[in-house]
C-alpha cells in the first residue's frame, strides 16, 4: 500500500516504471505485482527521486490459507 500527496503524479510514476496497482475503497493505493512488495526500499526511492515522496508505505502479505480462501471465494469460518 502506498500514498502520496499528489496521487495522480504518483500513480503516473508507477505506471512508467511498470508497477501494476489498483485503487483501494479508502483512496489507498494498492500495488498488485510482487516486486513492490519483494523491495519497498526500491519502490520508496523511486517515489523521491521521481520528487513524490510517500506519505504512506506499507508491505502487507497474506498467509497461504488466506490467499486460498480469497481465491475460491470463502471467508475463514465460513464452511
Amino acid at each position: 500500500m502506498v500514498n502520496g500527496r499528489d496521487k495522480h503524479a504518483l500513480k503516473e510514476v508507477l505506471e512508467e516504471h511498470g508497477y501494476e496497482f489498483e485503487e483501494t475503497i479508502d483512496g489507498y493505493i494498492k500495488l498488485t505485482d510482487d516486486h513492490a512488495a519483494d523491495s519497498p526500499e526500491r519502490l520508496a526511492e523511486l517515489l523521491v527521486k521521481s520528487n513524490q515522496p510517500p506519505t504512506l508505505l506499507r508491505v502487507i502479505t497474506e498467509d497461504l490459507e488466506g490467499y486460498f480462501l480469497r481465491t475460491i471465494g470463502m471467508t475463514r469460518g465460513n464452511i
